[in-house]
């Protein structure tokens, strides 16, 4: 039986510049792994109607599927991808960037890598 496959996890870590990143841990392989991955063809349609609320510099509250609340900016449109799941199986999921808004602090800025499957519900912002 072949070693079970890395999975992506993020972290954050304060870079040189003092402003939080997502990082990936050692050993896996960023935009390759996925904890969950899709394949039944109503699944991959709910991936693919969070797309077009999600468009490029769009202010967003999201709600994640443990009920924790993220606001920030999209930095680009997600797209379904291909991943692999720990064992190696292939399915879709997408991720999402999103820029923490920092104006009048910005050494807390950062970024969030969200996995599409973790998004419960969004909510458009208006811009500042």
């Amino acid at each position: 039986m072949p070693a079970a496959r890395p999975v992506f996890t993020a972290g954050l870590h304060a870079s040189r510049y003092g402003h939080r990143q997502a990082t990936v841990s050692p050993g896996t392989a960023m935009g390759k792994f996925a904890e969950h991955i899709y394949t039944a063809p109503g699944d991959i349609a709910k991936l693919e109607a969070l797309i077009p609320q999600l468009p490029n510099d769009a202010h967003v509250e999201l709600t994640l599927d443990d009920g924790s609340v993220l606001l920030g900016t999209v930095a680009a449109r997600p797209t379904v991808q291909v991943f692999q799941n720990a064992v190696g199986d292939e399915g879709l999921n997408g991720l999402v960037r999103i820029e923490d808004v920092a104006l009048d602090r910005p050494e807390t800025a950062g970024f969030h890598d969200v996995w599409l499957d973790r998004i419960a519900a969004i909510r458009q912002l208006p811009h500042a």
